[in-house]
């Protein structure tokens, strides 16, 4: 739980912009802890929470690098993406609400 698959295809290779996600507690009781690094790089990225089957709980904009809890309190209890999207790259994980 929590691990990213990534891969590339040779010659399309970029520098990542996120270079640590911290999501914590997971599985989580009604609040998630988000912190997102990077290198020295300020950027605006979108972040969303959507079911396995792709319908959208949560959707904002935000700035990283960021350290923020998310209140996940009105959520069903259940396995969600989470997702942030920069310009370049985007990164996925897996959370639980219990």
């Amino acid at each position: 739980p929590g691990q990213t698959l990534r891969f590339s295809i040779p010659g399309t290779e970029q520098k990542s912009i996120i270079t640590n996600l911290n999501i914590y507690p997971n599985p989580s009781k009604g609040f998630l802890n988000l912190q997102v690094k990077t290198d020295n790089v300020f950027t605006e990225a979108q972040l969303s929470i959507s079911t396995l089957l792709g319908q959208r709980i949560l959707d904002r904009k935000i700035e990283i690098p960021l350290s923020q809890q998310i209140k996940l309190n009105t959520i069903k209890p259940g396995m969600y993406v989470l997702k942030i999207v920069t310009g370049k790259e985007t990164v996925s994980r897996i959370i639980r609400v219990e």
